[in-house]
């Protein structure tokens, strides 16, 4: 019996690229196109934000084991419990520790820093303090500083503080600022700028972490109480809409009775003022960034 043999060119490998049923078209290959880059713009923006801030988050986390490292070295070295018994810190026992400097050099490699960084709020703006001035956060170039950098690149400054000038009412324990990356971009409070604080115990704390020394009112530096410091309230890319009223009577101790007296006696222009200088102290707390270490330590990361 004959045996049919199928038609080679048909059924050819060569048939099956050529065929004109079997090629996408200029069209068909601009659309795909079209979509990836839609795509890769929609995500490679937010892989890269994420991945900087991942980085932000691991520089946090060593600043805070490298300086509670520092901490023990020292209380070990001491045989200390308190930091009133650190050999470094005993002209402080006359109340005024403003001239004493804590050295980290025989903790950590450092070396001194003399500059002044300024720095960006959360919000991009140029930073301010609660109240409008001017807020240069690390300000190195001051001859009373005590700012240091580290082998890693880290600038840090170390100050020593009582929570009242009266030795024998207010605690002694010391604030640390540190700028992660050095002076790298992007200099800014909550993302590469965080704050330390160090009881007198010898525990760190990061600013804004719950039920630590920088949520009480601290002598002389303004009423950072256990309602306005928190990181809940200090650590926000976004401003919460909140009322003068509501503000005033959460978050400033007012009653209802005394702002209804007070807003009723003002003129227009009076209640105007009020609300323009409260909604500025609002957004300077929400975007200040400055209780974003107290987040980053309690929640694992930097979602804001």
């Amino acid at each position: 019996m004959k045996k049919t043999v199928k038609n080679l060119i048909t059924w050819s490998p060569s048939h099956l690229i050529t065929s004109p049923k079997s090629a996408f078209t200029l069209a068909e290959v601009l659309i795909t196109l079209a979509i990836i880059g839609v795509v890769a713009a929609m995500t490679i923006p937010n892989l890269v934000q994420n991945y900087k801030y991942k980085s932000y988050e691991t520089g946090l986390k060593k600043a805070y084991s490298v300086f509670s490292q520092m901490i023990k070295l020292m209380m070990a070295e001491n045989a200390a419990s308190t930091l009133d018994q650190l050999d470094a810190l005993s002209a402080c026992a006359s109340g005024d520790c403003q001239d004493v400097k804590l050295d980290p050099s025989n903790y950590m490699k450092v070396t001194s820093y003399t500059k002044t960084i300024s720095y960006k709020n959360l919000g991009n703006e140029s930073h301010v303090d609660f109240f409008g001035g001017a807020d240069a956060i690390i300000d190195c170039a001051n001859e009373d500083s005590n700012c240091y950098k580290s082998a890693d690149g880290m600038i840090f400054n170390i100050t020593t503080k009582r929570t009242h000038p009266s030795p024998t009412i207010g605690e002694l324990y010391l604030e640390i600022t540190v700028d992660i990356n050095g002076e790298n971009a992007p200099n800014q409070t909550g993302r590469d700028w965080f704050g330390f604080r160090v009881n007198n115990q010898g525990k760190l704390f990061g600013f804004g972490q719950s039920g630590i020394p920088y949520n009480v009112y601290v002598y002389g530096e303004g009423g950072c109480d256990t309602g306005s410091c928190p990181w809940q309230k200090n650590c926000s890319s976004t401003v919460p809409t909140v009322t003068t009223k509501e503000f005033l009577i959460n978050d400033s101790g007012w009653t209802e009775e005394e702002f209804d007296n007070t807003w009723n006696a003002m003129t227009e222009e009076e209640r105007k003022e009020m609300d323009m200088q409260v909604q500025t102290l609002i957004k300077g707390v929400a975007l200040s960034g400055m209780a974003c270490a107290g987040r980053i330590i309690e929640t694992g990361k930097m979602d804001y």
